[in-house]
């Protein structure tokens, strides 16, 4: 989703993590983070992206970059601007948050 990066930083389960607030069509703010990167990013806080720009790539296996995890990409959608965001990489109360598999199957593979 378009959006601005209002969040950079390391943190230990989430390696280097990168928060982006959106607006939906709805109105509702919500933060989307990727987490396990490289801190090699093509971002900065403050940054306005747009869906589809490149953000950052995976982080090396095992690394403090990543974690200490073998590469992958963690993704999370939470219903929260940064200023009420939980920023948890794991939480049991998912409440405040978007199963990201059917968010983006509803949001940005609609068929016409």
């Amino acid at each position: 989703m378009n959006g601005r990066v209002v969040l950079i930083q390391h943190e230990e389960s989430w390696g280097c993590l990168v928060c982006i607030e959106s607006q939906r069509a709805s109105h509702e703010i919500i933060c989307t983070y990727y987490g396990h990167l490289s801190s090699n990013l093509d971002v900065y806080i403050g940054k306005d992206v747009s869906m589809g720009d490149k953000i950052g790539e995976i982080g090396p296996s095992f690394s403090f970059q990543n974690g200490g995890y073998r590469s992958h990409l963690h993704l999370g959608i939470e219903k929260a601007s940064i200023d009420e965001a939980l920023v948890a990489g794991y939480n049991e109360n998912i409440d405040k948050w978007y199963n990201p598999v059917k968010f983006i199957s509803k949001n940005l593979f609609k068929s016409n």
